[in-house]
């Protein structure tokens, strides 16, 4: 049994403004999409996830006091973990933000507010 060590809300969008959670749905991550000078907090935050963190994908307007989530996923393993899994071939795929990921359990898959 795991137990959420920590609940984080994270964005599905790449700074394309291309939708991903479909991605991430079917191929069991969390990718971060946007590179190391766009994002260095990011990259950061995903190397402190830890396996039975939870994570939802979210959206809102600016102005809105809603929040639409998108999906809810448990980290089933931290970056470490998971670039070693993928057997990334170099740290210019990582900077890039497209090889950048951690695996998810995504058990809600239906958006709601």
């Amino acid at each position: 049994m795991c137990i959420a060590k920590a609940i984080y809300g994270v964005g599905s969008k790449w700074e394309d403004n291309t939708e991903m959670k479909n991605d991430f749905f079917k191929e069991n991550k969390f990718i971060v999409g946007w590179d190391e000078a766009n994002a260095r907090n990011l990259y950061s935050f995903v190397s402190s996830l830890k396996a039975g963190d939870i994570l939802y994908l979210k959206s809102n307007k600016p102005g809105s006091k809603t929040v639409k989530v998108k999906g809810i996923g448990i980290v089933t393993e931290n970056l470490f973990q998971s670039l070693l899994s993928e057997k990334v071939k170099s740290l210019e795929d990582v900077k890039s933000g497209k090889s950048l990921f951690v695996k998810v359990k995504w058990i809600i898959k239906d958006e709601f507010e």
